[in-house]
């Protein structure tokens, strides 16, 4: 039987950044109500972006992903990025 309770509720995307070598500096990157806009804060926190095609971080073309398309898509699915450090998305629900 569904928990009728799980299906009217509401969910915020917290991003967290934390840093591997002093996690004293993590900190909560943001909290948003859209999945989408979160994978957008978090490429951005990241340092990537995409000019005609041609993924970069920090200003700088990577060929570290097949493209930022790709990029986004594997963030989609996995709700974080292992770089340097760690971006991670949290799904919170409420009601």
């Amino acid at each position: 039987m569904v928990n009728i309770d799980i299906l009217t509720m509401n969910t915020v995307f917290t991003l967290m950044y934390v840093n591997v070598d002093v996690p004293a500096n993590s900190e909560v990157i943001g909290v948003y109500n859209c999945k989408d806009v979160a994978i957008d804060a978090l490429l951005k926190a990241a340092h990537y972006s995409e000019k005609n095609g041609i993924l970069y971080q920090y200003l700088e073309r990577t060929d570290e992903y097949e493209s930022f398309a790709a990029l986004r898509e594997q963030v989609k699915n996995d709700l974080f990025l292992v770089d340097e450090d760690i971006y991670r998305i949290m799904e919170v629900p409420y009601k």
